[in-house]
């Protein structure tokens, strides 16, 4: 059994690189520049060339991604756009809630099922 568990979980490495390959890859193909949506209108060709060299928009793809899976691994997912702390202690501020949605429903299910 054991090592049934530890053949299903490193066979699960490969199905995530390649999830996450397809759809950070999706991401670089959509259209427009997150530089230029995220900065005001006002905002210079300066400007955005800074943001594309801060936020490494200005790297190739392979770089870009390394660099997401590097910072995935570590648990650093950058900084929620809504909130100036961290992504992951947003997550983790909302998982209570989305476990207490989920016990609810399960508890439903089985009224209706007595």
């Amino acid at each position: 059994m054991l090592t049934y568990t530890v053949r299903r979980v490193f066979g699960t490495v490969p199905v995530l690189l390649l999830i996450t390959l397809l759809v950070f890859g999706l991401l670089q193909l959509a259209p427009g520049d997150p530089a230029d949506i995220l900065l005001p209108e006002e905002a210079t060709h300066e400007d955005i060339a800074e943001a594309r060299a801060r936020w490494g928009l200005d790297r190739p793809f392979h770089e870009q991604y390394l660099n997401f899976l590097v910072s995935a691994a570590q648990g650093d997912f950058g900084v929620a756009d809504a909130q100036p702390d961290r992504k992951i202690t947003a997550l983790g501020r909302h998982q209570s809630s989305s476990w207490s949605v989920s016990c609810g429903d399960r508890q439903m299910k089985k009224l209706s099922n007595s």
